[in-house]
């Protein structure tokens, strides 16, 4: 019995002292650059010079004045304040009674910042290493993209709503890959929060970032693991055994395809819910203007500077290794993730190429 017991005991001693450590040195190295570098921006006024940020600032000193009233009179002669996702406006509003509209903006965008770029590592660890995930939150803090949306364009719900979603990732994986009921509650409580933050981000990042880790999941199940195996398909396909294969194969997504579709359902419930009044608005006050000129759609082959903000400056170095890093993808079990990021590139030439307005129509 002793014996026994003590050969019991070992493995679980091996498991323990190979487990990985629960905090990554690497993301906390990450995370404490970017509140000395983004941090350090946001204090020098960085945010008062932007496109966006006094804009967004002004929604929130609504909420602060006003909680619960939906109408602003300060404005184009008053307008309705449910015409915006109020996520990101309402934690600024809750801060600014303590320290002010301005230090609260610089409170939650650097947590925004720091939501995005744990969000980067989570979503990394579902393809690569967690030494890889780290480099990738390394990447983050000096990510061009990042340092655009926050120091040039002040775009606090974009970041925030951003940050959600892609730390909704593990818990959407696990879900379809595991079936545990949850990971589907914390998918759904996240994508929540990223709605509320800015819903269009929900709506894209349900093609471009959930898409994907869904994929992946379902594969799961059919013989493609997460991890490279040379032996992950040890039965040689043959005329005789392929409809019995093929039908074991069509068994195992099954399951996986069902909980799938039960995360899209919850998505869509809680998209509808938590924007309902900003929909309502726009059924009863659609916009009838002109579109808006936006240097993001013209032609950059045209218009260099236009191509300099909303290409080069956001792909930055990454641009380099784009056209490598998706011959990899698509060659190996990250093909999904690939045309993900192959199918992004794309719509990111705005109007030099007809395929952008073709494949987004009127959302263009």
């Amino acid at each position: 019995m002793t014996e026994a017991s003590d050969e019991e005991v070992a493995p679980r001693r091996r498991v323990r002292t190979t487990h990985e450590p629960r905090v990554d040195r690497t993301l906390l190295g990450a995370l404490g650059a970017a509140v000395l570098y983004h941090g350090g921006l946001l204090l020098a006024g960085t945010y008062a010079r932007t496109y966006d940020a006094l804009i967004h600032i002004f929604f929130a000193d609504h909420y602060r004045r006003w909680w619960f009233d939906h109408w602003d009179p300060r404005w184009y002669t008053g307008f309705p304040i449910t015409s915006y996702p109020p996520g990101s406006h309402q934690l600024v509003a809750l801060l600014s009674h303590g320290i002010g509209l301005r230090p609260a903006f610089i409170v939650v965008q650097l947590a925004a910042i720091l939501l995005v770029i744990t969000g980067v590592y989570r979503f990394s660890r579902i393809w690569v290493s967690r030494r890889a995930a780290g480099y990738a939150a390394v990447l983050a803090v000096l990510s061009t993209s990042i340092a655009e949306t926050v120091h040039v364009f002040g775009q606090l719900p974009t970041m925030l709503s951003l940050g959600f979603l892609l730390n909704a990732t593990p818990w959407i994986h696990r879900w379809v890959r595991d079936g545990d009921r949850r990971d589907l509650l914390a998918a759904t409580a996240v994508t929540a929060a990223t709605t509320a933050a800015h819903h269009v981000t929900t709506l894209f990042g349900a093609v471009f970032i959930l898409g994907p880790v869904i994929v992946a999941a379902v594969l799961h199940h059919i013989g493609l693991p997460l991890e490279d195996e040379d032996d992950a398909h040890p039965t040689a396909i043959t005329p005789r055994n392929l409809a019995p294969l093929a039908a074991r194969r069509l068994r195992r997504i099954l399951r996986p395809t069902v909980r799938a579709a039960q995360y899209a359902t919850a998505l869509v419930a809680v998209l509808v819910i938590v924007v309902l009044s900003y929909w309502l608005w726009s059924a009863t006050d659609p916009i009838t203007q002109l579109p808006i000129p936006h240097a993001s759609r013209f032609d950059f082959l045209e218009d260099l500077n236009a191509g300099l903000v909303f290409w080069v400056v956001p792909w930055g170095l990454l641009a380099l290794v784009l056209v490598p890093a998706l011959v990899r993808g698509f060659r190996s079990r990250l093909w999904p993730l690939a045309a993900s990021v192959g199918l992004l590139a794309l719509l990111g030439t705005g109007g030099t190429t007809p395929l952008p307005r073709l494949l987004l129509r009127g959302a263009f």
